[in-house]
């Protein structure tokens, strides 16, 4: 969120501005350069983000979560197999459970 409004808004917006307005000569081709300035920063900003992330840490938090999740749902609903494999002893399209094609 930090480097989408700071690309865009803090730096692409008013870049474009000058380029395309106060920069002679460079009308709409100064709008495009201000725009690629901003994706420019919002894409080192997010690299940053990524580079001096934790991620044995931030997987270690995403692990505990699903876990948590998982276990929620086992004492809610039962078994999570229940949800995930169908019952085979269900009844066939036609309504009966037997095999015999003769009905």
């Amino acid at each position: 969120m930090v480097s989408f409004v700071t690309g865009g808004w803090v730096v692409g917006v008013p870049s474009g501005y000058f380029f395309g307005f106060v920069y002679p000569g460079s009308g709409l081709v100064g709008i495009w350069y201000g725009v690629l300035l901003g994706y420019f920063v919002t894409a080192s900003i997010g690299d940053m983000f990524v580079s001096l992330s934790n991620w044995t840490e931030l997987s270690r938090l995403s692990q505990q979560r699903v876990q948590r999740q998982h276990s929620s749902l086992n004492d809610e609903q039962g078994s999570l197999s229940n949800l995930l494999i169908p019952d085979l002893e269900a009844k066939d399209v036609n309504g009966d459970d037997d095999d015999n094609p003769d009905d």
